[in-house]
């Protein structure tokens, strides 16, 4: 069986890059999550406008599932509370 020693590594600068990536994104998300907001004449990015601005948007079609993971367990949460 053959090993490598540089299988498994990850090269000096890859954080940095991935670190930017992300930073970009999010940054892209927030300023269109407001814009959202503003249209709809809300003051705060809430988990609905995050999930209009996603759904609207073709650049977060990769995050769809995600949101849609997580805006039903907001829904469930949202109507156990309102039965209490």
């Amino acid at each position: 069986m053959q090993s490598d020693e540089d299988i498994g590594k990850v090269a000096q600068a890859t954080p940095m890059a991935v670190g930017r990536a992300l930073e970009m994104f999010l940054c892209s998300l927030v300023e269109k999550s407001v814009a959202t907001a503003n249209e709809e004449g809300s003051k705060k990015i809430s988990v609905q406008v995050l999930n209009k601005t996603i759904q609207s948007d073709d650049q977060f079609d990769f995050v769809m599932e995600v949101c849609e993971k997580y805006m039903g367990n907001s829904n469930n949460n949202n109507s156990a509370n309102s039965k209490q």
